[in-house]
């Protein structure tokens, strides 16, 4: 499931509090989940972990350099996303 049915699924009540649990607003979440503007990192990570991985940050955000570590807390079996600045700068 990609996240714009995930977010139509829910009733208003509930998407509010998932823009809230994200700390955006639904509009802007809606706005980067149509490509209207790009998805931040953090909050592609929040969108992870509140829609319990119905999206990946690396879905929401290709471009960004990712790395994983493990949470047992975090949704994604394998790990909570973190960006890979090291790498980045090593490949410059």
């Amino acid at each position: 499931m990609s996240l714009i049915p995930f977010l139509n699924g829910l009733p208003k009540p509930a998407r509010e509090q998932f823009a809230k649990d994200c700390d955006a607003s639904l509009g802007h979440i809606f706005n980067c989940a149509y490509g209207m503007k790009p998805f931040n990192p953090e909050l592609a990570a929040l969108i992870e972990k509140n829609s319990k991985c119905v999206a990946t940050a690396e879905q929401l955000c290709p471009s960004v350099r990712w790395v994983r570590i493990k949470d047992p807390r975090w949704p994604n079996p394998k790990g909570r996303p973190l960006l890979d600045v090291a790498k980045k700068k090593a490949e410059a």
